[in-house]
């Protein structure tokens, strides 16, 4: 995974960064991907989510996006490697994820706005 490393070179403090590891369906045989989900190999303070990608065999079958995430449920919850950390994998829980920073930053505009205003009436005196 040098891109992995690439990327955390680049964005040292990983505060803000949410790490996405995809295609875990088709890694190849023998090797996982189970400490950078776990953050033993980088951490990043909002953690790291494993997806199965909707690929061209689901194409192909016709899937709705609906199958892909059944699909994608089962793939982590009866892999030997995977199943206990299941419930952290699939775009159902990045969505979550993310959903849950949008509203702790919708929250934070407020604060903010005060802190702006409080700033500009100091920098008018």
């Amino acid at each position: 995974m040098p891109i992995l490393i690439v990327s955390y070179a680049l964005y040292i403090s990983a505060v803000r960064t949410i790490g996405v590891i995809t295609k875990l369906d088709i890694i190849d045989r023998g090797t996982n991907a189970r400490n950078f989900l776990l953050g033993k190999v980088i951490s990043l303070r909002l953690g790291f989510v494993g997806v199965v990608n909707l690929n061209q065999a689901y194409i192909m079958l016709n899937w709705i996006i609906k199958d892909a995430l059944l699909a994608e449920e089962k793939f982590f919850r009866s892999h030997p490697v995977y199943s206990d950390i299941a419930d952290r994998c699939g775009i159902p829980q990045l969505v979550k994820m993310l959903n849950q920073i949008l509203v702790q930053r919708i929250m934070a505009i407020p604060g903010l706005k005060s802190c702006i205003s409080a700033a500009l009436v100091s920098v008018a005196k």
